[in-house]
């Protein structure tokens, strides 16, 4: 349950029964069980014979009976060759979903409630038929959000689209600086279609992917959006993809975490300032804060649990970073239905029982108590193994300096 102040409470039967009653105030109170918490905080709680036993979920509760949020990968190829891409995206693969499997998958995601589908590739658009798939999704009522270059959108393509599809807008630097990173002539294409989408009055944000290309001018490039009232997600580049043969060139060190620090501090100061004005108060909670609700109840990552990733061929993983890591291939959806893989699939089970105490390192750590770099991908990456750490030295310290300065607010994850 959320309050219109964005507190959250996890309810039970009793206290739905109770707000089905009409019951408020003190008659309410006496059921709800807070999760105001940071992450990985355990917090005692006096509990009422009606309120939850314990914050945490039971051993036998590895997951919720739906994602929140679900991510497909629509097809490998783009028009582009950034060189930190994720995918190393670039052909066509001969395998991918056609369109009926894709609305097949959807309609078994609107049958499960899901709340949100975030397409990506590849780049999205370079597929001939996703209009027709983005229509679909509308059609059967579930959240879409493309994330997109946006190279390829044309004003006629725009016009055939669901007005309330919302983008991702990946764009890392002005003219220059963008085109060193994602080809020429990218820039002005993409900066031609934001501001259609403003023109339009669409839903967009601003990706921006921090690296060593682009640090410098990154603080400017967010403050420029911002100024102009649109939402910016600033991400570090991370260690997987096509970034892995350019480590030299793209990875943040150490010496970094200031900058990234006091950017995102000036973000967040922009984001609760607009939020007082629009609000009078915190910005309302969104489907994108729910899964990390439950990662703190969970004490573990949200994928598998409250989130997925189908890639391009119709395997399914516990997220975007362990994609290419057949251990954790839950299954494929020619093979068996979405819902089966997962309930039961096997890369799914394997994965759920990576938690928060799994990480060897995480004991001896100094930023043990404040980290939520508990990523089997990510240590994969690093370590070659699943369970030793997913923070680089650039991240330890952006986490040391976000503690000594007080920062509660999320420093690396956020929501589009």
């Amino acid at each position: 349950m959320i309050n219109a102040d964005a507190s959250i409470f996890f309810i039970n039967e009793e206290t739905l029964q109770s707000i089905e009653k009409g019951d408020t105030d003190e008659p309410l109170m006496q059921y709800l069980t807070n999760v105001g918490m940071i992450p990985g905080e355990k917090k005692s709680m006096d509990c009422t014979p009606f309120q939850l036993k314990a914050f945490e979920f039971d051993g036998e509760c590895t997951h919720l009976s739906a994602p929140i949020t679900t991510c497909i990968e629509v097809t490998h190829a783009c028009n582009l060759n950034c060189p930190h891409c994720l995918f190393a995206a670039g052909k066509k693969h001969p395998d991918e979903l056609t369109t009926e499997e894709i609305k097949a998958l959807y309609d078994e995601w609107a049958d499960m409630k899901v709340f949100k589908v975030n397409i990506s590739g590849g780049e999205p658009f370079m597929r001939e038929d996703i209009v027709e798939i983005l229509n679909y999704g509308n059609e059967v009522g579930l959240q879409q959000y493309v994330i997109t270059n946006a190279t390829l959108i044309t004003e006629d393509i725009f016009q055939l689209i669901p007005r309330n599809i919302k983008f991702g807008v990946s764009l890392d630097g002005f003219q220059e600086t963008h085109d060193r990173i994602r080809g020429k002539g990218s820039f002005a294409r993409t900066a031609e279609v934001v501001e259609m989408f403003l023109r339009e009055g669409t839903k967009f944000g601003i990706n921006v992917t921090m690296c060593q290309i682009n640090k410098g001018e990154a603080e400017r490039l967010m403050t420029h959006w911002l100024d102009r009232g649109i939402k910016v997600s600033l991400s570090p580049v991370l260690p997987f993809g096509r970034s892995s043969e350019h480590q030299k060139q793209l990875w943040l060190r150490k010496e970094d975490a200031d900058d990234f620090i006091r950017m995102r501090e000036l973000k967040i100061r922009r984001v609760k300032s607009r939020d007082r004005n629009l609000y009078g108060g915190p910005h309302p909670l969104h489907v994108d804060d729910m899964p990390e609700l439950f990662q703190r109840a969970f004490l573990a990552c949200e994928g598998a649990r409250t989130d997925v990733w189908v890639r391009f061929d119709g395997n399914v993983y516990p997220c975007a970073d362990t994609a290419a890591l057949e251990e954790f291939c839950m299954g494929n959806l020619r093979d068996e239905s979405f819902k089966e893989i997962w309930e039961n699939g096997r890369g799914g089970t394997a994965f759920r029982q990576i938690t928060k105490d799994s990480f060897s390192e995480c004991k001896t750590c100094d930023v043990e108590d404040v980290c939520n770099f508990r990523c089997a991908a990510l240590s994969y990456s690093m370590f070659n193994d699943f369970c030793v750490c997913g923070a680089s030295d650039f991240i330890k310290e952006v986490l040391r300096i976000a503690r000594k300065k007080k920062i509660t607010d999320h420093i690396f994850s956020e929501g589009n």
